[in-house]
């Protein structure tokens, strides 16, 4: 059996968004989208998820923030504040 070491990301929601993280470990996440100049388009197994606590930079309040760890499994690796949604 061939083993692949995928490359890992961390995607984490805004703390202050009214959106809830509904995926579960094994979910598909595929995102395709046009920038203006790109189409970006990535494929991603979520392999773990969970919450994690943050310092708010504007309150310097310590917040909740939502995120899971995904495999790329084909595509463009996603980037700091780039459309995940």
């Amino acid at each position: 059996m061939a083993l692949y070491n995928y490359k890992k990301y961390k995607v984490s929601l805004r703390y202050d968004t009214k959106k809830t993280q509904g995926l579960k470990t094994g979910d598909i996440v595929r995102r395709q989208y046009f920038d203006g100049k790109n189409l970006i388009y990535s494929l991603m197994c979520v392999l773990s998820y969970g919450q994690e606590e943050v310092v708010d930079a504007e309150t310097n309040q310590i917040v909740k923030r939502n995120y899971f760890i995904g495999a790329l499994l084909e595509g463009d690796a996603p980037e700091t504040d780039q459309i995940l949604d």
